[in-house]
């Protein structure tokens, strides 16, 4: 070993207690930044679902202009509706991103 390394661990375990609280908080703090770190992951996960799943679907299609006595109306695709081909869909757009 070095000597440097050396005189750092021997001062490093002259104050046990201090050395000991330094290690508990960062122990600590890795643990809380985990913790936290899955709770926003779930929550944007949720928030995503519950979104895709009130507004229908993660794509929403629109037909052409409306004929006379038709309303306009947005039609939600789903992930299991979609189809190959423009099928009559003048424009889309992505419900998020």
């Amino acid at each position: 070993m070095s000597p440097l390394f050396t005189m750092a661990w021997r001062n490093m375990w002259r104050n046990w207690r201090r050395t000991a609280i330094a290690v508990i908080a960062i122990v600590l703090g890795l643990i809380l930044l985990l913790f936290f770190d899955g709770m926003i992951q779930g929550s944007d996960q949720a928030i995503f679902g519950n979104a895709v799943r009130l507004y229908g679907g993660n794509l929403q299609a629109f037909g052409g202009l409306p004929h006379k006595g038709q309303p306009s109306a947005a039609v939600a695709v789903g992930r299991s509706q979609r189809r190959r081909g423009n099928g009559g869909i003048a424009a889309w757009r992505p419900l998020l991103g």
